[in-house]
């Protein structure tokens, strides 16, 4: 990446990052994790964040006790969330890996650790221009 001395530059390589962000997201939004149970008796399709967009029972499930059901059941339903959560984890990492994130990410670090441009004033300087201030024509202080 170019250069972060320059605050334009670190504007673009913010607008990157944004972007990339943005696609990132868009990318993990389209994620599903697909899982069966009980000999495929049971399948489900979950969102990224676990949510449950399908569960689909066939004839075989309808004959299945209420208890190896509900088992059968949650068992899919976890089984397609760790898949979609690894799906996700996957699609974030390809962003996190991206040359150009690492390297603006760096260039940020870099620009954030230089020194400021205007340097602190001298102490003695000001304690100076302060006793200057405050004294009265004649010299005299005019704390009381």
């Amino acid at each position: 990446m170019t250069n972060p001395a320059e605050p334009d530059d670190l504007e673009v390589q913010v607008a990157e990052i944004r972007r990339l962000a943005q696609q990132a997201q868009e990318t993990v939004a389209r994620v599903r994790g697909q899982a069966n149970a009980a000999n495929g008796a049971v399948a489900a399709t979950v969102d990224a964040r676990g949510r449950v967009d399908d569960l689909r029972l066939s004839p075989q499930a309808l004959r299945m006790t209420a208890d190896d059901l509900a088992s059968a059941i949650a068992d899919c339903i976890r089984r397609a969330q760790d898949r979609a959560a690894e799906s996700a984890r996957t699609a974030t990492q390809a962003f996190a890996d991206r040359s150009e994130i690492r390297g603006a990410l760096a260039a940020m670090d870099e620009f954030a650790a230089e020194p400021a441009a205007t340097a602190v004033p001298d102490r003695q300087e000001d304690d100076d221009y302060f006793d200057e201030f405050t004294r009265d024509p004649l010299g005299r202080s005019r704390e009381g």
